[in-house]
Formats: C-alpha cells, sequence, structure tokens
C-alpha cells in the first residue's frame, strides 16, 4: 500500500508523510520525513516534532484533516457529529412543540376570557331571577330617555326598565308581559314628537279595550288602540316589497311575531327602517340584544301579520 507525501505545518517546520504502521494490520501512522523537510532530519536533542493542524494553546496538535485520520477515529468522529445533529434536531423538534401547544393554550384561554366577558360573570351584571336564556335581556336595559324622543324617529323602549316594569299590565307587570303596549308607546312617539303617552298610559289604553287579560295581550288591539291614540292602522302583506314601502313612506310597523327567535309564545316588535346591509331595524322591547339589524325573510317568515302605522294628516 502506498500513501501519498503531504506537507504540514510543525513547530519545526519539518514535513511528515503518511506511511503504513507494520506493527498494526491495516493501520497507519504519521512520521517526519527528511527528503521533504526543509529543515532536515529532526535533531538527537531535540523532541520529536508536532504537527500543527489544529493547534491549541497547551501546546498539543490534533488532527483536523479527516482523510489524516485512522479508521476508528474517522468512524468516532462522524459518531460524534451524528449525535450533535440528531439532538439538535431532538432540540429544534421540541421547541416546535412547546411553540404549538403554548399557541393552542393562548387560544383557547382567550375564548374562555370572551365567553366569561359575554356571560356578564366579570360585569357586576349577573342576571336575577328567574334567569333568563339571553343574559342582556335579562340585565334591566336602558331605554332612550324621554327627553331625547322626538318626532321622526323610534325610541328605543324596553318592558323591564325600572321606570315602568313594575307597573300593573294585564293581571301581571309591564316588566313581565309588556311588550305590545311599549310597542305602542314607540310607534306614538315616533309619529307625533309627543310625549303624553307613556308605556303605562298606553297599557291602560290596550285595557280598557279589552284586549289584555292573564298575562297576554290579544294582537287584534293594533287597530282599535291606535285609533283611540289618534293614529291611522293599516295591515301589511307579508312580502318584502310591501313592508319596504311601507318604512319608505316614514310609517313605523308593529308586527306581531309568532313562536320563534324572539319568543317561545306570540310576542310584539317594531319596525323603523332599513339599514345600509338592506336588513330590517328591529326594535323588540322585550330584548336590547334582539334590537336590530334582521333580515327580511327571518321577520317575515316569523310574522303573523303586520300592522303600518301613521299619523292621519300623513294618511293616502
Amino acid at each position: 500500500m502506498s500513501y501519498p507525501h503531504r506537507l504540514y505545518l510543525s513547530f519545526y517546520s519539518c514535513g511528515y508523510r503518511i506511511m503504513p504502521d507494520p506493527e498494526i494490520d491495516g493501520a497507519h501512522v504519521e512520521a517526519p520525513h527528511p527528503q521533504t523537510a526543509p529543515c532536515g532530519p529532526t535533531p538527537p536533542d531535540k523532541p520529536e516534532p508536532k504537527r500543527v493542524s489544529q493547534f491549541n494553546f497547551a501546546g498539543t496538535a490534533r488532527p483536523n484533516n479527516p482523510a489524516l485520520l485512522t479508521p476508528i477515529d474517522a468512524y468516532r468522529q462522524r459518531r460524534r457529529a451524528g449525535r450533535r445533529r440528531t439532538v439538535g434536531a431532538f432540540v429544534v423538534l421540541v421547541l416546535l412543540i412547546c411553540f404549538g401547544i403554548g399557541t393552542v393554550a393562548l387560544g383557547v384561554a382567550q375564548s374562555s376570557a370572551d365567553a366569561l366577558d359575554e356571560s356578564y360573570v366579570f360585569s357586576g351584571a349577573l342576571p336575577l331571577l328567574p334567569f333568563s336564556d339571553d343574559p342582556k335581556a335579562a340585565r334591566a336595559a336602558t331605554s332612550t330617555p324621554q327627553q331625547d324622543w322626538k318626532q321622526g324617529t323610534v325610541p328605543s323602549l324596553y318592558q323591564n326598565d325600572p321606570q315602568w316594569s313594575a307597573k300593573p299590565y294585564a293581571s301581571s307587570t309591564l316588566g313581565a308581559c309588556g311588550q305590545a303596549p311599549l310597542c305602542m308607546a314607540m310607534v306614538n312617539v315616533a309619529l307625533t314628537g309627543s310625549h303624553d303617552v307613556l308605556p303605562m298610559d298606553a297599557a291602560k289604553t290596550i285595557e280598557e279595550g279589552g284586549f289584555a287579560s292573564n298575562g297576554a295581550t290579544d294582537a287584534s288591539f293594533i287597530p282599535e288602540t291606535a285609533a283611540a291614540l289618534g293614529l291611522d292602522a293599516v295591515e301589511v302583506s307579508a312580502d318584502e316589497s310591501s313592508v319596504r314601502r311601507q318604512i319608505i313612506a316614514g310609517k313605523p310597523v308593529i308586527c306581531v311575531m309568532g313562536p320563534g327567535d324572539f319568543a317561545e309564545t306570540q310576542s310584539f316588535i317594531v319596525l323603523s327602517g332599513i339599514d345600509m346591509d338592506s336588513k330590517l331595524i328591529v326594535h323588540d322591547p322585550a330584548s336590547d340584544s334582539r334590537s336590530k339589524g334582521w333580515d327580511f325573510e327571518t321577520i317575515l317568515g316569523q310574522a303573523e301579520s303586520l300592522w303600518a302605522i301613521s299619523a292621519p294628516a300623513a294618511s293616502a
């Protein structure tokens, strides 16, 4: 077996060459090579020169070229490099897993916080018994202040407003079943601007007409109660074009709603306009959370009857 001659810098600028080791079969050693060393043979009174391929200040030199390593050392070096790569890959994998778990945990915590916030647990506004499925409906909703009532605008009036929630109505109270008189009070304000007809006054008018009893209101109260308040009521077909025409004409519409999104039984709401998304603006006396924009299909699909209310001067 022959080995190439190679020069390496040593402490004494002497060359080395790789040559077979006769004592170990298949092994090789590095030995000084006088013919290629600039300084000639090593003097007998000087220590054996050391090859400097990876120098450190301790005066030792370790071979850094894989071509100069013995097969066993080369195998060990490859094993060490492989272990370092494996450990590095494992560390990266662990970090990625931790990051993923942290991201999921943060999302779950945020969702839980949002759910708690919506349930009003931390707002100090827990619903009073009996418990309602709608937390916002159970809170004392804020009605439009009376000083802000004006003609042309339907105010938001809620039956659980402390101003009138305890007032008697239909063998119960306005807070329990006062949707009908509140709807009539809202449209009266919008059409006349008068502050004279409060929910209690509308409730009295409905009761005097014999339309309220046992916590319920007969849907036929609308035309007669409107007439008693000096208003006109015209029944409207449950189709989008008819409802649009009445609302555009400035006539609020009282809807008698069947079981569905607004109540498990019959209920009353007011349609006051159409928003930029082409949805009906709904005023629900029983819930401020349901007083928002609703699509025509939902409202007309659940409506039992619709009545457009107008002031006499605006009648066609």
